[in-house]
């Protein structure tokens, strides 16, 4: 068990079962931990994120019109060796992070994934694998077990495969998939839901199922990288937006198997009404960039989420800017002065205007709400907005 302290008691970690549990003080001081100086804090924001999304490199074949990294067969130039991963690695765990996602581009294109992913868990860090599926052999699959989990990227079964994609095989996919479950490797479906994908999301629940998957996480279709080439086709309509959440339930429901969402997903179970209560003990937090997690490009860019490229700092300083950077602090900070509709919604504190990506694609800013969530659809077509 691992324990991280925060102001409010602090963040278990347990790796079998796998979970983050928050807990209060009063909760850590019966498991013998506590008091701590943190607790005298008055500071809003984790002490350290609980995760880091890192795009260890950047190069992919398969050139999907969808990739919010633009990955591309060479990949980013000045791309960070070993060592420099290394190096951020040992930074991350002397900071308390728990987890480190580690994606691309194509992730198994780098000869030293799985060295890398050795000295995390060297460092107490829970590597994740999200992946294509397309190289994993059955040796690979096996050395996929140093992950705690490993998912592959699957939007829609059989011809709906290449519907964000335009790329790849989902054959190749499927196959990578079974053999990480032939080699006992946890593993789990990435679905990217988009106008075009949106009728896929029992037959991925059904396919996850089958397989005796983990879970099937499902994904917005967000505009960076190439998306935002395309983003006006393939982003959800209004009534898919609305829709999202109830289809949700039903098939968790059906099916009796995780279902995850990715938070930017918030705003589209926001607008059912849903237990305060029931979405904090759940975990459903909305935006938690510059907060719970942080993104890392290939180069070592450090941004507050991993759909947008502005910089914030260099991995190297991460550290040291924590606290006070700009950018980090208008994500963490965002409900302090949010605008309507957002101000006088019952969730702003849990769902934090939405989607920033999406924000930034319409205004070229994260001031405004994301007006893609259904309920400042609704308030903007009251106020002709």
């Amino acid at each position: 068990m691992k324990v991280r302290f925060e102001q409010f008691g602090g963040i278990v970690e347990l790796e079998k079962p796998p979970m983050l549990a928050y807990v209060s003080r009063d909760y850590l001081k019966k498991l013998g931990y506590g008091p701590h100086p943190i607790w005298e804090s008055s500071q809003r924001h984790l002490s350290a994120p609980t995760e880091a999304h890192l795009v260890v490199t950047n190069r992919c074949d398969m050139g999907c019109r969808g990739c919010y990294t633009a990955s591309s067969p060479k990949g980013d130039s000045g791309e960070l060796s070993y060592q420099q991963w290394i190096d951020a690695f040992k930074m991350l765990a002397e900071m308390g992070l728990f987890h480190v996602a580690l994606g691309g581009g194509e992730s198994i294109l780098r000869e030293d994934l799985f060295d890398i992913a050795a000295y995390a868990r060297k460092l107490g860090l829970v590597p994740n694998l999200t992946t294509n599926g397309h190289l994993v052999t059955e040796d690979i699959a096996r050395r996929c077990r140093i992950f705690g989990q490993v998912n592959v990227s699957i939007d829609g079964v059989r011809e709906y495969y290449a519907a964000n994609r335009g790329a790849g095989s989902y054959e190749r996919a499927l196959e990578g998939l079974k053999r990480l479950r032939k080699a006992g490797v946890r593993a789990g479906i990435n679905a990217v839901v988009s106008r075009k994908t949106f009728s896929q999301m029992e037959p991925l629940t059904a396919l996850a199922k089958k397989l005796k998957l983990h879970d099937v996480e499902f994904l917005r279709y967000k505009p960076g990288g190439r998306a935002s080439a395309v983003y006006e086709d393939y982003r959800l309509t209004e009534e898919q937006g609305r829709n999202f959440y109830p289809i949700l339930k039903g098939l968790a429901k059906k099916y009796r198997m995780p279902l995850k969402l990715d938070c930017s997903f918030v705003p589209h179970v926001a607008c059912h009404y849903p237990d305060k209560e029931a979405m904090q003990f759940f975990g459903v937090l909305g935006c938690e960039g510059g907060n719970h997690l942080v993104g890392v490009k290939s180069t070592g860019t450090v941004t507050a989420c991993s759909f947008i490229h502005q910089k914030a700092c260099d991995i190297s300083e991460f550290a040291d800017q924590w606290q006070e950077n700009a950018q980090f602090k208008a994500f963490r900070d965002w409900d302090l002065d949010a605008p309507e509709p957002c101000a006088s919604c019952r969730y702003l504190e849990q769902c934090k205007g939405g989607c920033h990506a999406v924000s930034l694609y319409y205004y070229k800013d994260i001031d405004h709400p994301d007006p893609e969530c259904p309920l400042v659809v609704e308030w903007s077509k009251e106020n002709k907005r």
